[in-house]
């Protein structure tokens, strides 16, 4: 198992206290702000049900009932990867009202969306309502047609260099009832849950990339990159020949698929690749 199976078997495993000790349910004082029926059940089920999900349309149908206890309608989900770092590869996956969709669609772009912008500025999670984006009214107004109100968004990033933002929505404000730090637990796992889930579908798809494994010497020597090295002054450092340090760069070239030591360290560190 490697590391990136062993942390979504750990995530997996966090669902299961949630549902023995009831989730939020103790902790939100008026369940009738939220929909209803047998929380303990819902989420106790779904880490297997993750983990059969084989189409990003089934993570959404696997998140919504969750979304839906925790008292929100929509959930939305962006993911992109590091690379290329000119152009990098996005995917998304929404039930949000088709009227926005389309907004976003056509009229935004991630850079320009004033959630993902905040969100990617902060590991905290973004509570906003429709009040939130003054400063952005063609965004609020686009939000107020399609009658969301409110939502919490939550930055999530992974080893791969990938982030992603998972948005819950609804057409009411945020109960009084209800403070964001009550549910805020089951917000961030369902978060990690889903980035793991469609990180794990987009690797072999069109978001994907595949495994690269550096050598301990590979990885020396790309970080002695990244500081501005030469191959001179590696065969110095490292102690050994230019001859034998060209022989590593280009080992590292043909597994990262780079024309040169200079793009292959800047896509390793984005990747993770480097410790």
């Amino acid at each position: 198992m490697d590391l990136d199976d062993q942390y979504g078997a750990d995530v997996a495993s966090l669902a299961e206290p949630f549902a023995r000790q009831g989730g939020m349910q103790d902790a939100v004082p008026n369940r009738s702000d939220l929909s209803h029926g047998h929380p303990q059940h819902v989420w106790r089920r779904e880490p297997d049900s993750w983990d059969r999900a084989d189409n990003p349309q089934v993570l959404l149908d696997v998140a919504l009932p969750l979304a839906r206890d925790l008292g929100f309608q929509y959930v939305g989900y962006v993911i992109s990867t590091s690379l290329p770092v000119s152009s990098p590869r996005r995917q998304s996956i929404s039930n949000f009202p088709a009227a926005w969709r389309e907004w976003e669609r056509t009229r935004s772009t991630l850079e320009c969306n004033p959630i993902i912008r905040r969100c990617r500025a902060s590991v905290r999670p973004l509570v906003w309502d429709d009040a939130s984006f003054d400063s952005a009214p063609l965004f609020r107004a686009a939000l107020g047609r399609a009658g969301v109100r409110s939502g919490w968004s939550q930055l999530v990033r992974d080893s791969r260099g990938s982030w992603g933002v998972l948005t819950l929505g609804r057409t009411t404000p945020h109960p009084a009832s209800c403070p964001p730090y009550d549910v805020e637990p089951r917000l961030v796992w369902l978060a990690q849950m889903f980035h793991y889930h469609l990180s794990r579908m987009c690797r072999t798809g069109p978001v994907g990339g595949n495994e690269i494994h550096l050598t301990e010497m590979e990885k020396t020597i790309l970080r002695w990159t990244v500081d501005g090295k030469t191959s001179g002054e590696l065969a110095t450092i490292l102690e050994v020949s230019v001859r034998t340090v060209n022989f590593h760069v280009q080992n590292i070239l043909m597994k990262m698929n780079t024309c040169n030591k200079t793009a292959a360290a800047a896509q390793a560190a984005l990747l993770g690749l480097l410790y």
